[in-house]
């Protein structure tokens, strides 16, 4: 594909985002919209993986136009901005705890009516970041629901400006001693800001998700400088908004004990387990209340909907709390399983050059964990939505413009770059082709089939993706213990 038309496509699939969300065109042409867009973008990602040729200021360009247009239009795909707001307005208007009283006490107030119904009665499920957050809007706001939405997408654009500058200033430092850092510079653009993932449905949405995005690029520019300390309040820093970030400690905490580095290990999850204790525990001791009550959602997107599909078809219960507690031992098992498969180069033939292993080899290693942490919680996660991708996409972004990376560590990345756009296409197309109770027109759907074979191939694709890591794992290992004769 030519550069001419890559730059096309993506000039294309850039116009049809905003279209999708600046038009009120029915559900059917919204849905057409964005996944024609998709398959323009994951397209010219996948090209730019394999051979980059776009220009970096086109690039830049038109994730600059897709912020702004989809940060200041009405959400199409999801009311979350809603409930955002509404615990906002509990804190800084009503006085009362979010995490102890749902928006449903409030009947009063005018914001209630415009809350999905489905989460009227739910505590926030968010950290204590995002609580702050939330107040200072909801306060600033008032009562005015122009001004509230703008400032959430804003605060969300921002966020992803942020990040992009980070990718930009670290390629720009890399580009005077690596000409392909400014190339993979615009790979790394192209997955982050023009994915109509994180335009449509985490900026035009305001998901609280794309704020972790320059926290993860953070972290992982701290692990490539051995700068441990602050990767793990970094790290703690992403929990307290969502606390699902604490899984990439534990891969990266795990990638540290497989390579000998305890005292590494150590600082990582010392300073990011205590850093989000105390927050979670200085801001309420009802925090947790929202994730207990949510305890048992599936999503339709996730791997674990095929089971509980085939429990309700047989007359059975759904079992919905014994699901997602196997969801979540699931993601901390493969996990810490696939960090050990990228790290088994240190097997029972140990090399010296290994022993201990180099700090480059570590920051490095740590880096891959990172990435294989935001993949788990994608592929095997009970609940999974849409634009839970971009933070996937942020970490990508950050290891992919680092300079010097051996290849082994190229040839892992070129294999968790095109699962993301895999998955992020996937479940973006269940949750457009089988729309829910929660969609944006509130149309139940009819297409089960259509999610459970979206889910079902996304997890293929994880599978996959295993399976290909494996086999450069057995090359590397080839490489530096070759076969006795």
């Amino acid at each position: 594909m030519s550069a001419r038309a890559r730059a096309l496509l993506v000039a294309g699939s850039t116009a049809l985002s905003i279209a999708s969300v600046v038009s009120q065109w029915s559900l059917l042409v919204f849905g057409g919209l964005v996944l024609t867009a998709t398959l323009s973008w994951a397209a010219v990602a996948w090209a730019e993986l394999r051979a980059p040729m776009l220009s970096i200021r086109i690039v830049f360009v038109l994730a600059a136009i897709g912020i702004v247009a989809c940060a200041v239009a009405p959400p199409r795909m999801s009311r979350d901005v809603w409930s955002y707001e509404m615990y906002g307005r509990i804190s800084a208007v009503h006085h009362r705890d979010p995490y102890l009283d749902p928006p449903s006490k409030f009947s009063a107030d005018p914001f209630l009516a415009r809350v999905n119904p489905r989460w009227r009665n739910t505590n926030v499920v968010y950290g204590p970041i995002f609580v702050v957050v939330a107040r200072g809007i909801a306060g600033a706001a008032g009562d005015h629901p122009l001004v509230a939405r703008l400032a959430f997408q804003g605060f969300g654009a921002l966020a992803l400006v942020i990040a992009v500058g980070l990718v930009a200033r670290r390629s720009r430092r890399e580009s005077a001693r690596d000409p392909d850092a400014c190339s993979q510079t615009t790979l790394a653009v192209v997955l982050l800001a023009l994915s109509p993932v994180t335009l449509v449905a985490a900026i035009n949405s305001a998901h609280v998700d794309v704020w972790l995005v320059p926290v993860l690029i953070g972290a992982v520019v701290a692990v490539g400088k051995q700068r441990w300390l602050l990767a793990g309040t970094l790290l703690a820093g992403a929990a307290l908004v969502k606390i699902t970030a604490l899984v990439l400690v534990v891969g990266a905490v795990a990638c540290c004990c497989l390579l000998g580095r305890w005292r590494t290990g150590c600082k990582l999850a010392g300073s990011s387990l205590a850093i989000t204790g105390m927050g979670y525990l200085l801001s309420s001791q009802h925090a947790l209340n929202g994730l207990r009550q949510n305890a048992t959602l599936v999503s339709r997107a996730s791997v674990w909907a095929i089971p509980r599909w085939l429990l309700s078809s047989i007359g059975g219960q759904h079992a919905d709390r014994e699901l997602v507690s196997a969801a979540s031992i699931g993601v901390v098992v493969a996990t810490v399983g696939i960090v050990a498969l990228g790290t088994r180069r240190r097997s029972s033939k140990r090399s010296p050059a290994f022993d201990g292993a180099s700090k480059e080899l570590q920051a490095v290693g740590v880096a891959d964990a990172m990435i294989v942490s935001s993949a788990a919680i994608l592929a095997v996660s009970a609940y999974v939505l849409p634009w839970y991708s971009v933070g996937l996409f942020g970490v990508l972004a950050a290891v992919g413009t680092k300079r010097g990376l051996d290849d082994g560590a190229v040839a892992r990345y070129r294999l968790w770059v095109p699962y993301a756009i895999v998955q992020s296409s996937l479940v973006l197309s269940a949750h457009l082709l089988a729309p829910g109770a929660d969609a944006p027109v509130g149309q139940a759907h009819h297409y089960k089939w259509l999610e459970l074979v979206c889910a079902f191939a996304a997890f293929v694709a994880f599978v996959w993706t295993l399976r290909s890591l494996q086999r450069v794992v057995n090359r590397e290992n080839s490489a530096v213990y070759p076969p006795s004769s």
